[in-house]
């Protein structure tokens, strides 16, 4: 669709007036006296400003507001002496310990190296195990930007308390920054195996730490090995190890150490569960599958009916990446299905059954069937609230997929209501605004969209702002509007898995008006249509004038990514890469640059 820019530029202007505002109610207020302070350094008066500091320092319970003023000003004129004076006898009246700080910082800029040396010394034997004491050293330390200072005094307080993981967060994260990367995963390592609760924390400052940086990747893969000898059976460590095999794309490796650790520490196949969740996530759909391979092998010692879920996780993965045709891998997970359902109870309060309910929709298209197992749900979580909120949105889509709208909309009501301030609720009402919008009611539906854009959840808050802008920038005043509403049921036969009467609309309304503003998103309806009928070359054509013709459109990026995706499907990585390629370097913003790093990075 060609995109107008005035609703952008009103946007961006907005932005950038909100975010003037909102800098300068951030921004101190530059006080009347400052204000002198700063024009006497101008016309270089500094006696004057000299005076004028001596006056405005108060001894009082004020003192912290004016010092930082004071000391700011004589900075800049690099009058040290008088900030020294003022610092010693702010000492001498208030005994306060991190002026010690400032007292050594000013000594520095003094080049009165003894001193400075002398006072940094009285600051590390203030240092007594006092947390207080210590982190308000630190942030002096750091507030002028001294980290090593910083870390001189986090390392003393280690060593008073000898207690090597207190302050391992703050002390990683300056080691890193000042590229004293082995003392920094050491200091991350201790504190994990210590407090192996932190470990998702510890996780994310080693990605800090790593940047993807093949060297410090080796690096953390070093440190980690090194303190494994010392203790191979900690957990924690075995953990982050498998993770750092995760980043670098090593699942067998990976897959061996949980295998071995299961079997030393006997632990009856618990992590290797979670190795396929993790392999599952990242795409890993072959160690996935070893992995279960091994649960199997060892069946006696394991639940076999988790097993069958993670079978089930597999193959819905497996049936995904195959666009939903692979045939014999839907045998596979009807089969499942069937053998999970025989313990009745908890294939109900699991959630399985809702599980199984999506999959008859999205892939086998049996809405009846469905609709009879989302009754059945229905009446056992009456005392289920959550539950029972899930499956009356299911039973809403199979109604308006087997047209039934207005019934439909009822139970998006009901659910909408009684979850008002969750995430179901804002699910429910973006549901009520997608049938407002696929049986043209526009004006109502783009209402309750404007509300959705703030959804907590995000997906649901992209999805209403991408409808959204589609109704805003179609509008016109034609109050039928007859373009806006056959490509609404185009896109509704899609939704009710009606491939070859959406084409036929959609083919007649590109002959009609190839000019009209709506043609790409028409041609990217139409690729998605091809797609679901297993038409792939046509799909390819369709993306193809989007890349070329509407190059500069909001959906060209679009395009790009599901042009990738197919490819990768029809196992043509090359064309897949040239894909990424071409999204990352012309569309830098996009929201699919993840997925093409995430592909680039591992050829």
């Amino acid at each position: 669709m060609k995109r107008t820019t005035t609703n952008f530029k009103y946007l961006l202007f907005t932005g950038l007036l909100v975010g003037l505002f909102t800098c300068l109610q951030r921004a101190p207020a530059q006080t009347p006296w400052k204000a002198k302070a700063l024009e006497l350094l101008q016309k270089k008066e500094l006696k004057a400003l000299h005076n004028l500091c001596k006056q405005h320092i108060t001894f009082d319970n004020t003192f912290r507001d004016s010092l930082e003023e004071t000391l700011s000003i004589l900075d800049s004129s690099k009058n040290y002496s008088l900030a020294l004076e003022i610092i010693n006898k702010g000492i001498q009246t208030f005994n306060y310990k991190d002026l010690w700080v400032d007292k050594y910082i000013f000594e520095q800029k003094a080049l009165l190296s003894k001193q400075a040396n002398n006072t940094l010394q009285s600051i590390l034997d203030f240092i007594n195990g006092d947390d207080m004491l210590t982190t308000q050293l630190a942030n002096r330390f750091q507030h002028y930007n001294d980290e090593p200072g910083a870390i001189l005094v986090y390392e003393r307080a280690t060593s008073i308390l000898r207690n090597n993981y207190v302050y391992f967060g703050p002390l990683s994260k300056l080691y890193a920054r000042n590229n004293r990367i082995p003392e920094a995963l050491e200091t991350l390592f201790n504190g994990g195996i210590y407090l192996p609760n932190q470990a998702e924390e510890i996780k994310a400052s080693l990605l800090d730490i790593i940047e993807d940086d093949d060297i410090k990747l080796r690096q953390c893969q070093k440190g980690i090995l090194k303190k494994l000898n010392e203790q191979p059976n900690n957990a924690f460590l075995n953990d982050l190890l498998i993770w750092i095999y995760a980043l670098k794309n090593d699942w067998d490796q990976a897959l061996l150490l949980e295998e071995a650790l299961d079997s030393r520490l006997q632990e009856n196949g618990q992590r290797i569960f979670k190795f396929i969740d993790l392999a599952l996530k990242n795409n890993a759909l072959k160690s996935a599958e070893d992995a279960l391979n091994y649960l199997t092998s060892n069946a006696n010692s394991v639940d076999a009916r988790l097993v069958l879920l993670k079978r089930l996780s597999i193959s819905q993965s497996q049936l995904k990446a195959s666009l939903g045709y692979d045939t014999a891998v839907r045998h596979t997970i009807n089969d499942l299905y069937t053998q999970l359902q025989k313990d009745t109870i908890q294939f109900f309060e699991e959630g399985t059954a809702l599980d199984y309910i999506s999959y008859l929709t999205q892939y086998e298209h049996q809405y009846k069937k469905a609709l009879q197992l989302v009754n059945k749900c229905l009446e056992r979580y009456t005392n289920d609230r959550a539950l029972a909120g899930i499956a009356k949105l299911w039973k809403g889509d199979l109604l308006l997929l087997l047209n039934k709208p207005w019934e439909a909309s009822l139970l998006y009501s009901q659910v909408e209501k009684a979850f008002r301030e969750d995430a179901l609720g804002e699910e429910a009402r973006y549901k009520n605004a997608k049938l407002a919008y696929y049986t043209g009611e526009f004006d109502w539906a783009e209402g309750q969209l404007s509300v959705l854009k703030t959804a907590t959840s995000e997906l649901i808050a992209n999805d209403a702002l991408k409808l959204s802008m589609l109704l805003i920038e179609n509008k016109t005043n034609d109050s039928v509007n007859w373009e806006m509403q056959a490509y609404a049921k185009a896109d509704f036969l899609l939704f009710q898995n009606k491939p070859k009467e959406a084409l036929q609309l959609i083919d007649s309304m590109c002959k009609q008006n190839p000019s009209h503003p709506l043609q790409d998103d028409f041609l990217f309806l139409k690729a998605s249509v091809l797609k679901t009928i297993n038409d792939f070359d046509g799909a390819i054509r369709a993306l193809e004038i989007i890349k070329k013709e509407y190059n500069k459109d909001v959906l060209a990026d679009d395009a790009l990514n599901e042009l990738a995706n197919i490819y990768l499907y029809l196992k043509n990585d090359a064309k897949a890469k040239e894909c990424y390629e071409e999204l990352l370097e012309k569309h830098t913003g996009s929201t699919f640059v993840n997925n093409a790093r995430l592909f680039l990075n591992k050829k």
